[in-house]
């Protein structure tokens, strides 16, 4: 079986998978529009930074991604896509349809979230509705990496995000019990992620004389992120969506304790999962818990490294994404 991820590579998702696919002696490969320091490698690119008027850029966008797709037709047997297709519209689908390839959507938030309340997200709203008809028209399977994206992709299945935990073992370092207890966050949109309210508990915190200190994460390499999760005593994922993400999944791995809020329909996808349940308006009185009782937040790092080690490993979550594959085929 010969397997191309494209055309982008979102929170590494797509190398996760190629890496472990080719451990199994499947082909697989990705490719992206263009390089991103934030995310794990590809093998091939399009390079389409190298283009700063967006004239030109679409120009060259249209051409190469055609080159591309052309040989890629006559070398994979099923195309992996992360996100969307080709092209806008998706009106790719239907040629590669026309040369009997398969083909896979994977979907991981707001690509088809249709009640984000971010602003762009609004906009894109039936660019988005069109993104799923075409999915669900064309595509042999749907996959969602956040359960609550099954309310707009009705015929989706949930598979948990994929971890390669051989590249998140647990931290052994310990701190002193007067040392400054440090928060990370790493938001990739400050406002999906609810950051103000994160920054707003932080500093109320500090005013009751806690001795705290906020880590914005944003904006780091892929490859220089696990110092930062390392040196965390607390970990805040997101607090207006409802589930959690690769980001809490990692840190759980590492063997931090993790907030998060979490919608009360969606726990039943989560059993057995650490994650302290919290929103924009307790987020203060959860974190004072965690961090007047060191015991607590080492109960729940052991909790969530087993709870990512049944749930996330990447061999795992792989070997369901094959059967899938072998299922449209």
């Amino acid at each position: 079986m010969k397997i191309l991820h494209c055309p982008r590579n979102i929170a590494s998702n797509g190398w996760i998978l190629s890496r472990e696919q080719r451990k199994l002696g499947l082909i697989s490969d990705v490719m992206v529009y263009l390089d991103h320091s934030i995310t794990r490698g590809s093998d091939y690119s399009l390079h389409l930074e190298r283009y700063s008027m967006k004239s030109i850029k679409y120009t060259m966008a249209f051409i190469l991604t055609s080159i591309f797709l052309f040989k890629a037709l006559f070398k994979y047997d099923l195309f992996h896509f992360h996100y969307s297709s080709f092209f806008p519209f998706q009106i790719d689908l239907p040629i590669i349809k026309l040369f009997n390839k398969k083909i896979i959507f994977l979907f991981s938030g707001c690509d088809v979230r249709l009640n984000c309340p971010h602003p762009i997200c609004k906009k894109n709203y039936y660019k988005k509705l069109r993104l799923i008809r075409n999915a669900k028209k064309y595509g042999n399977a749907i996959v969602v990496y956040n359960p609550d994206l099954l309310d707009f992709v009705d015929t989706a299945v949930y598979f948990p995000y994929a971890i390669p935990l051989n590249s998140w073992k647990p931290s052994k370092t310990s701190k002193k019990s007067n040392d400054v207890i440090k928060i990370l966050h790493a938001p990739s949109d400050r406002f999906i992620k609810g950051t103000e309210y994160v920054i707003k508990a932080i500093n109320q915190l500090k005013q009751e004389g806690f001795n705290v200190e906020l880590i914005l994460l944003e904006k780091i390499p892929h490859d220089k992120v696990k110092s930062y999760y390392e040196d965390a005593d607390i970990v805040v994922d997101q607090l207006i969506i409802g589930w959690y993400g690769a980001f809490a999944a990692e840190s759980m791995a590492l063997g931090k304790p993790v907030c998060c809020y979490i919608r009360d329909d969606l726990w039943k996808y989560a059993k057995g999962c650490p994650i302290i349940n919290v929103n924009k308006e307790n987020l203060a009185e959860r974190l004072k818990t965690l961090i007047k009782s060191k015991s607590l937040r080492n109960k729940l790092g052991k909790e969530g490294m087993k709870y990512v080690k049944k749930m996330h490993d990447s061999k795992k979550i792989n070997k369901m994404f094959v059967e899938l594959y072998k299922g449209s085929i």
